[in-house]
C-alpha cells in the first residue's frame, strides 16, 4: 500500500469540547492521507508541524516566511471564506495550488441584517437604558420602518446574494454595485445594479461583501461616506481594512451618518479603547458573523474535500492562484465533474 500523505491543520475550537476530526479524516480517506491536528502557537510549532506535510488546512495564514517551512506541502486550502491573509504570489512561485471552503455566506448575511436590525431599532442602547433602570418607552428618535426603503450591497458574490434575498424579505429595495457580477444574476434577484457613487448616494442601508485586495483596501474611506444620507447606516462584516475607520469615526460622530454596525475592524482583535466603540450608535461583534455550529462542520468538510481532490491531482474549485497552473509541486489535471465543488 502507498505511503499515506499527511495533512496538517492548527488546533482551534469555536466551542469547548468540539471535535470535527472523524469528518475530516473521512473526506481525506479517498486521498490515502492522514489528518494531523496540531498546535500553531509560535512560529517555532508552525515549522515543527508544516515540515512533513503534504497539504496544509490553514485558517488564512500562510505568509512567504512560511514558504521555506513546508519543503512537501503540494495542497493548500483555507478553512474560511476569506483568503487576505494568504501570500498567493509567494504560494504560486513555490508552486502550490490554494482554495478556500466557501461555506459561510448564509451566516455572513444572516448576521449583516441582524446589525441592520440592532442599530435601526437601537437594540443595543435600549437594552442598556433598561439594565440601568431607564424604562425608555418615552423616548422619541428617528426609528425608520425599514419597508421600502433602499439597501445598498457593495459586492454582489455569494454573501451579497444572500444578502439582498435576505433584504428582500424585509421588502427593502435592494440596489447593488459590483463590476464584476453578470447582469443576469442580478436581475435573478430582481437587484438593480448601479454605479459605486450612486450606491453610496441613494442607500439607507449599505452593507459591504467584498474580498480584502489592494483594490478594495479603504474603498469606503472619506469621500464615499460623504455621499451617503444623514440617516443612513453602514454595515460591515467581510473584512476591517476595507472600511477606513478614521473615516468612518469621523462621520459618525459628526452625526453625518446615522450608525454602523460592524463586525471586523482593522486590527484584530480591535483594542477595547478603538474610538469607534466608544459611540452609541455603533453596534459591534468580534468577528464572529460567519460562525454557526452548523458553518463549522461544513467548512471543515468542504475543506478536507477539496484538500482530498487535490491531493488526488487535480485543480480545486476555486483555484485562488490560477498562474501556478503548469508549474506546480505535484501533477495537476482539471476535473470535469461536480464531485469535488463542495
Amino acid at each position: 500500500m502507498a505511503e499515506k500523505f499527511v495533512v496538517v491543520r492548527p488546533f482551534f475550537q469555536y466551542v469547548e469540547g468540539e471535535d470535527t476530526t472523524a469528518l475530516e479524516q473521512e473526506q481525506l480517506d479517498a486521498a490515502n492521507a492522514e489528518l494531523r491536528v496540531l498546535p500553531f502557537g509560535t512560529n517555532e510549532e508552525r515549522q515543527e508541524a508544516l515540515a512533513e506535510a503534504d497539504g496544509f488546512l490553514t485558517s488564512n495564514l500562510v505568509t512567504a516566511e512560511m514558504i521555506p517551512w513546508m519543503p512537501k506541502v503540494r495542497a493548500i486550502v483555507t478553512t474560511s471564506h476569506g483568503y487576505n491573509g494568504i501570500d498567493l504570489d509567494a504560494c504560486t512561485e513555490a508552486g502550490i495550488p490554494v482554495s478556500n471552503s466557501r461555506y459561510n455566506e448564509r451566516e455572513v448575511a444572516t448576521h449583516a441584517i441582524g446589525l441592520m436590525l440592532a442599530v435601526t431599532r437601537r437594540i443595543a442602547s435600549l437594552h442598556s437604558e433598561m439594565a440601568g433602570g431607564t424604562w425608555g418607552r418615552g423616548w422619541q428618535g428617528a426609528m425608520p420602518p425599514l419597508y421600502g426603503e433602499t439597501m445598498g450591497i457593495l459586492g454582489l458574490g455569494k454573501i451579497g446574494r444572500q444578502t439582498a434575498k435576505r433584504a428582500k424579505a424585509f421588502d427593502l429595495h435592494v440596489i447593488a454595485h459590483d463590476p464584476y457580477v453578470d447582469p443576469s444574476i442580478a436581475d435573478l434577484l430582481n437587484v438593480e445594479l448601479v454605479p459605486f457613487d450612486e450606491l453610496f448616494e441613494r442607500s439607507d442601508y449599505l452593507s459591504v461583501h467584498v474580498p480584502q485586495n489592494e483594490e478594495t483596501t479603504a474603498i469606503v474611506n472619506e469621500r464615499a461616506l460623504s455621499l451617503m444620507k444623514r440617516n443612513a447606516i453602514l454595515i460591515n462584516t467581510c473584512r476591517g481594512p476595507v472600511v477606513d475607520e478614521d473615516s468612518l469615526y469621523n462621520v459618525l460622530s459628526a452625526g453625518r451618518i446615522r450608525g454602523a454596525g460592524l463586525d471586523v475592524f482593522e486590527v484584530e482583535p480591535t483594542p477595547s479603547d478603538n474610538p469607534l466603540l466608544q459611540l452609541e450608535n455603533v453596534v459591534a461583534t468580534p468577528h464572529i458573523a460567519g460562525f454557526s455550529n452548523q458553518s463549522v462542520i461544513t467548512a471543515r468538510r468542504g475543506a478536507s474535500q477539496k484538500m482530498a481532490m487535490m491531493l488526488n491531482g487535480y485543480y480545486p474549485i476555486p483555484l485562488l492562484n490560477p498562474d501556478v497552473r503548469g508549474n506546480t509541486r505535484a501533477e495537476y489535471k482539471d476535473f470535469h465533474s461536480n464531485a469535488y465543488r463542495g
